[in-house]
């Protein structure tokens, strides 16, 4: 069966995950249904070597899945459903990351919040990465985002993933506070 861990009537502090693997290297998170999360549903911060692969995240107040300040990570075949209601980031975020892959995910139909709520976004420092064979849909804002925000993001590939059905774009690449984006590779 699938094991489930219920957030339901567990205050987190911010920047924190139901499933947290913060400071934690050679990981692997497989299977698990992360449900009724006050912040994110799985966290990774400053990790090395980490699989988070097959779960599912529903009802989470920010990201279904975090990924920040880390580095070898797969992502991989993933339901995100109902992120971000309330909170901030994306439905799943990849920050500061590099040599990563995101790919084979499922995230739909997130939530309402004004702060955020964009499918997939890749963003402040990533990179080396590729985001690949994701479906992205019902969502309140844009399906796929590449955001240098404030640093230098770079070396990221897209390929393959379907977007529909978001009220803004399906992709979007942006600098939104002076940083630079470079070589982001976006093809069929």
């Amino acid at each position: 069966e699938t094991a489930t861990i219920d957030g339901t009537g567990i205050e987190l502090p911010q920047w924190t995950g139901l499933v947290d693997l913060s400071g934690h290297d050679h990981i692997t998170v497989k299977g698990l249904r992360a449900v009724n999360s006050t912040r994110a549903g799985i966290l990774a911060d400053t990790c090395g070597h980490i699989v988070i692969e097959g779960n599912t995240t529903t009802n989470t107040y920010s990201s279904g899945i975090d990924v920040w300040n880390s580095h070898d990570v797969v992502v991989a075949g993933n339901e995100v459903v109902q992120a971000n209601n309330g909170g901030d980031q994306e439905n799943l975020s990849i920050l500061g990351t590099t040599r990563f892959e995101v790919r084979d995910n499922h995230v739909h139909d997130g939530g309402t919040t004004p702060a955020g709520g964009e499918g997939i976004c890749v963003k402040d420092g990533s990179s080396f990465g590729k985001v690949y064979r994701n479906h992205v849909h019902h969502l309140p804002r844009l399906g796929i985002y590449v955001d240098g925000w404030d640093k230098y993001t770079h070396d990221i590939e897209i390929f393959a993933n379907t977007v529909h059905d978001t009220e803004n774009d399906g992709f979007t690449l942006a600098s939104e506070m002076g940083g630079q984006v470079e070589r982001v590779f976006l093809y069929n």
